[in-house]
C-alpha cells in the first residue's frame, strides 16, 4: 500500500494541473522530487537565452509532470483540484514571477498539518515537522 499525494499546480490562485503520485508521498518522496525538479529553476515570462529556466508556470508543470512520470502507473494527471483519492499529502504549487526565490511557491500539508508554506527554493523535507504547522 502507498502513501498517496496530491500535487495541484497553480497560477496566482488558479488551478492549472492535479496530478496524483500513488507511491511515496512523504516530504522526502514527493517532495523531494518535485524540489529536485524546479527548485532550482527560475520562473520568468519569455525566454531570453538563460539556463535552468521555466518559461511561466504552465511549462512548470509540464517539466513537473515529465520529470514525475518515470514509468507506467504511480503518476497520473487528475482533473484540476481533484481530491478525496485517498491522499495523504497534498502539495500545492502556485506561481507568480514576483515570488521570492526561484518564483514558486508551495505549501505542504501533510494528514491535515500545514507541514512547509514557503518558496520552493527553500523546501527541504526536513524542513516539514511531520507533526504540526511549520
Amino acid at each position: 500500500m502507498g502513501t498517496r499525494a496530491l500535487i495541484h499546480v497553480q497560477e496566482r490562485g488558479e488551478t492549472l494541473v492535479t496530478c496524483y503520485a500513488q507511491y511515496d508521498g512523504y516530504p522526502d518522496g514527493v517532495g523531494a522530487a518535485i524540489y529536485r525538479s524546479l527548485g532550482r529553476l527560475k520562473l520568468v515570462n519569455g525566454l531570453r537565452g538563460e539556463p535552468d529556466v521555466m518559461n511561466g508556470v504552465k511549462c512548470a508543470a509540464a517539466i513537473l509532470i515529465r520529470d514525475m512520470k518515470e514509468r507506467p502507473g504511480g503518476f497520473y494527471i487528475y482533473p484540476p483540484n481533484a481530491s478525496d483519492v485517498w491522499e495523504e499529502f497534498v502539495y500545492t504549487i502556485d506561481g507568480d514571477t514576483h515570488e521570492p526565490g526561484n518564483g514558486l511557491h508551495m505549501k505542504v500539508v501533510g494528514y491535515g498539518d500545514t507541514l512547509f508554506d514557503g518558496p520552493l527554493s527553500e523546501f527541504t523535507p526536513e524542513s516539514c515537522d511531520e507533526g504540526g504547522d511549520a
